[in-house]
C-alpha cells in the first residue's frame, strides 16, 4: 500500500489554513450573512477530514498490518465527544432560560439527536416538513456535518481493513478501485438527490460521502503527489486556493451538494495534493501563524457559534435597536464565537488529548476533570447572569412602514373598510399592540398549536391523495343549490376554519381540494421527494372538479413563500406570476367567480421571537415585505383581469399603520411566519364574512343565512 501521510507529529500547516478558510467562510456566512457561499466551508472540513483520518487508519495498517477499531474509535471520542457535549448541555440549559418551552423541547430532542450522531438525518426530515421550513431555526442545526463524519468513519475502516486484506494478496490496484467505486455511486446519488429531493440531499451522508471520499483518495496515493516537481507545488496550491475563493460565491445558484460542491471539494483537494511532498511556498494566506492558530481551534470555533449567534440573536437585538447600533450583535456574537473557542480549545480540547483517558487503565487526570468542570461552571454562570441582566431591558415597539405595498389600501377591496366587525377588530388589535404582558390565558399556545383541532376532514383532505368521494371533503349540505371550491395550498388551508362558517351552512356548499404544500399555480416547485408529482397531479384534479362541478364560486388560497424548486432554485416573482395566471386560465370559463385570499405580510417568527425573556412588544411584526408586496399586487392584477376578487386582507391582522400584534384578545393569531392559528381564523369570521359581503358574492339571501348561523 502506498505511503501515507502525514507523518506522526508532523503538523500540516496548510491544512490548519485550509481549516481557518472553512470556519471563517461558515462563521461569516451565519453572522454577516457573506459570503453567500460561506456553506461551503463545510466541505473544505469533509474533504480535510477525509484525508487525515484515512492517513491515521492506513499508518496504522502499515505499521501492525491490521486495523483497530477500539483504538481508531477511542481516538475519535477523545477528539470529538468532550467538547461536542459541553456545547450541548451548555444549548440545552440555554434554550430553557431564553426559549419558549416548546423551542426548548425541540432543542432537547435536537441535542440528543446531536449526541447520538445522527442529527443529520434528524434535520433532513424537518427541512422536508412544508411548515417547518418557515419555523425556527435549531441552535444545534450545524451538528448534521459532525454527524455525517461520524457516520463515515463507522463504515470506513471497515472498508480499508478489507483493501488491507486485499492488499496483502496482492490485489491494492482492486481494493482502490472497489474505493473509488464506492466514491463514484456516492457523487452519482448527489446529483440524483440534489435534483429530486434537494433539502435531504443536503443533509445525507450518502450524498457527502464522496467528499471525504475525496480526501481519502489522496491519503491513498500520496507517492504519486509527492512527486509532483517542487515547482509546480505552489501554482497548484494556489489553483486550489483560487478555486476555494470562486466557490464561496458562485455555488449558491447550483444544486448542492452537487454539482455545487465539487468546486470546493477539488479545489481543497488540490490545496492538500500540493503539499503532500513539503509544504508548498508562498502560501502565507494559509501558513502564517494567525490562520495556523485559528485553523488549531476551528473544531471549537464551528460548535460555539451557532448557539451564540441564535442565542445573541434574542439577547442582543433590542439593545442594538434602542442604541441605534445595529451592528453590535454581528461584532458581539463574532468576539463571543472566538472567546469560548479559545476557553474550550485550551480547557476542554488539548487537556483531554494530553490525558490517558480512554489510551490506557489509569484514573482520568485530575487536571481533565478541573478544567472541564470550571468551564461547565463558568459557561452556566455566563448564561445565567446574562438571563438575569436582559430580563428587564426596554424594548421599543417596531413602527416601520413598507415602501412597495398593494396600490390597494387596507380593506379597499372588501367595501370601505369601516364596517362594524372590522372597527371592534382594531380596537382590539390596538389594545393588542400596547400591551405590556403575555395573556395569561394564551391560546393555543406554542405547545399545541401543532395538534390544532381543524374542522371535519379538513387535515385529511389536504394531504397527498384526494379521496373519491366529494362528500368526504365537502362542508354543508351536499344539496345546497351553491357551491364554492377551495383550491390551493396550506394559506387555503388555514382559512378552512373561517370559511366553513361561511361557505358551509345555508345555501353554500364547500368543497375543498387545496393540498399541503402545493399552490394553484402552473408550476412544478417546493424540493420534497415526490412531492412534485403528487402536486401535479393534485392541480389536475382541481382544475377538473373546477371543469366538472362549474360551481358558483372558486375560492384560491397560495403561499407567497417561493421554495426551491426542484433545481433547488428559487422561483423568480415573474414565473410564479405567469404560473398563476396560467393555472387561472384554465379555470377562467368553469366557475361563476373567483376570490383571492392573500397570507398575512410574513415577519416576525413567534417560535423565534416569543421566548423566556420576551414580551408582546418583541414580536410585534411590519407590513415591511416589499416581497409580498410585489407578488400581491401580481395576483391582485391577474385576478381582476378574469373579473375576479382579491381581498386586501391586512386588516384582518395588522392595524392601519402596519403594525401586526402576535395576538389579540387572548388568541396567538400566527402559528409560524406565514400561517394563522385556526382559533384566530374562526375570531375574525365576523370580519371576513363582512369582507365578502361587501364584494357582492354572497347575495341579500346568503347574508341573512349566515347571520342567523352566527347567532
Amino acid at each position: 500500500m502506498a505511503q501515507t501521510p502525514p507523518r506522526h507529529g508532523v503538523i500540516r500547516r496548510d491544512i490548519q489554513g485550509l481549516r481557518t478558510i472553512a470556519v471563517l467562510a461558515v462563521l461569516f456566512e451565519h453572522v454577516l450573512g457573506y459570503p453567500a457561499g460561506g456553506f461551503v466551508g463545510v466541505d473544505i472540513f469533509f474533504v480535510i477530514s477525509g484525508f487525515l483520518i484515512t492517513g491515521i487508519l492506513l499508518r496504522q495498517q502499515e505499521r501492525t498490518g491490521r486495523v483497530s477499531f477500539s483504538d481508531f474509535y477511542r481516538k475519535r471520542i477523545r477528539r470529538i465527544l468532550p467538547a461536542a457535549l459541553v456545547v450541548l448541555v451548555v444549548t440545552v440549559v440555554a434554550a430553557r432560560l431564553l426559549f419558549n418551552s416548546a423551542r426548548a423541547t425541540s432543542t432537547f430532542w435536537d441535542a440528543v439527536w446531536s449526541g447520538l450522531f445522527v442529527a443529520n438525518w434528524n434535520f433532513a426530515a424537518t427541512a422536508t416538513d412544508y411548515f417547518a421550513a418557515e419555523g425556527p431555526v435549531s441552535p444545534l442545526q450545524h451538528y448534521w456535518s459532525l454527524s455525517v463524519e461520524e457516520q463515515f468513519y463507522l463504515v470506513w475502516p471497515v472498508l480499508l481493513a478489507l483493501a488491507g486484506l486485499a492488499a496483502a494478496r496482492r490485489r491494492a490496484s482492486v481494493a482502490l478501485a472497489a474505493i473509488v467505486v464506492i466514491i463514484a455511486g456516492s457523487l452519482v446519488w448527489a446529483f440524483w438527490e440534489s435534483t429530486t429531493a434537494p433539502a435531504v440531499a443536503y443533509f445525507s451522508t450518502f450524498t457527502r460521502a464522496w467528499e471525504l471520499g475525496i480526501g481519502a483518495i489522496l491519503a491513498l496515493t500520496v507517492s504519486f503527489w509527492g512527486r509532483m516537481p517542487g515547482w509546480l507545488r505552489p501554482v497548484v496550491a494556489w489553483i486550489g486556493l483560487i478555486g476555494i475563493a470562486a466557490s464561496l460565491w458562485i455555488t449558491t445558484e447550483s444544486g448542492f451538494p452537487a454539482p455545487g460542491a465539487l468546486l470546493p471539494v477539488i479545489s481543497t483537494a488540490l490545496v492538500i495534493a500540493a503539499g503532500v511532498g513539503g509544504e508548498s511556498r508562498w502560501l502565507w494566506p494559509l501558513t502564517n501563524p494567525v490562520s495556523v492558530y485559528i485553523g488549531n481551534i476551528s473544531y471549537s470555533l464551528y460548535l460555539w457559534h451557532f448557539p451564540i449567534f441564535i442565542f445573541g440573536g434574542i439577547l442582543l437585538a433590542a439593545p442594538a435597536e434602542s442604541l441605534g447600533m445595529p451592528w453590535m450583535p454581528s461584532v458581539v456574537i463574532l468576539s463571543a464565537s472566538f472567546v469560548f473557542a479559545i476557553l474550550s480549545y485550551h480547557f476542554i480540547e488539548q487537556p483531554v488529548l494530553r490525558s490517558r483517558w480512554l489510551l490506557e487503565r489509569t484514573r482520568r487526570t485530575r487536571i481533565t476533570r478541573r478544567h472541564v468542570a470550571v468551564l461547565c461552571i463558568g459557561v452556566v454562570t455566563v448564561c445565567l447572569v446574562g438571563a438575569a441582566v436582559m430580563v428587564d431591558r426596554v424594548r421599543p415597539v417596531a413602527s416601520s412602514a413598507p415602501s412597495a405595498l398593494p396600490t390597494a389600501s387596507p380593506g379597499a377591496e372588501s367595501g370601505d373598510g369601516g364596517s362594524e366587525a372590522q372597527a371592534a377588530l382594531q380596537e382590539q388589535i390596538k389594545a393588542a399592540l400596547a400591551a405590556t404582558e403575555w395573556p395569561a390565558d394564551l391560546h393555543p399556545t406554542l405547545d399545541t398549536v401543532s395538534s390544532e383541532e381543524l374542522p371535519g376532514n379538513t387535515a385529511e383532505c389536504g394531504g397527498a391523495l384526494l379521496p373519491e368521494d366529494p362528500a368526504y371533503c365537502t362542508f354543508g349540505d351536499p344539496n345546497a343549490p351553491k357551491t364554492a371550491v377551495l383550491v390551493g395550498d396550506s394559506i387555503a388551508q388555514m382559512y378552512v376554519p373561517a370559511l366553513v362558517e361561511i361557505f358551509g351552512t345555508g345555501e353554500w356548499k364547500l368543497r375543498i381540494t387545496s393540498m399541503y404544500a402545493c399552490p394553484f399555480i402552473d408550476m412544478d416547485v417546493g424540493s420534497l421527494e415526490g412531492r412534485i408529482e403528487l402536486c401535479r397531479t393534485r392541480k389536475d384534479q382541481e382544475v377538473q372538479i373546477i371543469q366538472d362541478t362549474q360551481p358558483d364560486l372558486v375560492i384560491i388560497g397560495n403561499t407567497y413563500w417561493r421554495a426551491a424548486d426542484a433545481t433547488g432554485t428559487k422561483a423568480a416573482i415573474d414565473d410564479w406570476d405567469a404560473a398563476f395566471r396560467a393555472s387561472l386560465a384554465k379555470i377562467q370559463t368553469s366557475a361563476k367567480a373567483f376570490l383571492v385570499l392573500p397570507p398575512p405580510v410574513p415577519d416576525k417568527t413567534i417560535g423565534d421571537c416569543m421566548t423566556a425573556l420576551s414580551s408582546p412588544a418583541d414580536c410585534v411584526s411590519a407590513m415591511n415585505s416589499t416581497d409580498w408586496a410585489e407578488m400581491a399586487n401580481l395576483q391582485k392584477d391577474a385576478t381582476e383581469e378574469i373579473g375576479g376578487v382579491f381581498i386586501d386582507n391586512r386588516l384582518w391582522y395588522c392595524n392601519e399603520a402596519g403594525l401586526c400584534p402576535p395576538f389579540v384578545g387572548s388568541i396567538l393569531v400566527k402559528k409560524d411566519q406565514a400561517h394563522i392559528t385556526a382559533d384566530y381564523a374562526r375570531y375574525i369570521v365576523p370580519v371576513i364574512r363582512e369582507d365578502i359581503l361587501a364584494t357582492g358574492l354572497l347575495s341579500g339571501n346568503d347574508e341573512a343565512a349566515t347571520d342567523t348561523e352566527q347567532g
